[in-house]
């Protein structure tokens, strides 16, 4: 697979300002792991490293719309969400932590393979950059958004407190994923 060549600022100023927020969110996801040792946190700062980069290097949006500032807001809210996940401190066991660290393996590996599939036609917000129908696009509709949310699952097993957020964090993701699919058709 050969990398995307990177936009110049001028050309994508909204990929750049958004690659530096999840970079910011790769530097916050990866104090989380140095704090908790959870290697759901280490896969997040890896998953936001390759979003900033494919930020960079995506096709200009053919249509986004009446995409607004809102529903942009909405998306990286989505994309943040994830990193104040409850680790549950002093009664995580053993078998919680292995437990949750399984669960975000298998989601991180559906939705790194969802990037890598979508590779120039990723953004955060929604916009009209293609309609990918290979790799796991072939079975699933939104992949990347299932496997984060299985990813995430693993939370609850450490801290039940975390269902709520878990439940919210999945319906950013299906909101994000219907208004995809309204794009998309357009």
């Amino acid at each position: 697979m050969r990398l995307p060549r990177i936009n110049t600022f001028k050309s994508d100023p909204t990929g750049w300002i958004g690659s530096g927020v999840m970079l910011a969110f790769a530097a916050i996801a990866a104090w989380r792991w140095s704090q908790s040792e959870l290697l759901y946190f280490a896969l997040t700062a890896l998953r936001d490293v390759a979003a900033a980069y494919f930020l960079l290097a995506r096709r200009p949006a053919l249509t986004q719309l009446g995409s607004s500032r809102a529903v942009e807001m909405l998306a990286y809210v989505s994309s943040a969400l994830p990193l104040t996940y409850n680790v549950g401190h002093n009664n995580l066991t053993n078998l919680g932590a292995a437990a949750a660290n399984c669960v975000g393996i298998v989601g991180y590996a559906l939705a790194t393979f969802a990037l890598l599939d979508l590779g120039e036609s990723f953004g955060v917000a929604p916009a009209n950059r293609g309609i990918v129908r290979l790799g796991v696009y072939r079975w699933l509709r939104h992949p990347m958004y299932l496997g984060y949310s299985l990813a995430e699952a693993g939370f609850i097993l450490l801290n039940q407190s975390n269902a709520f957020l878990w439940l919210l964090s999945t319906a950013l993701y299906s909101l994000r994923g219907r208004r995809e699919s309204q794009i998309l058709r357009s």
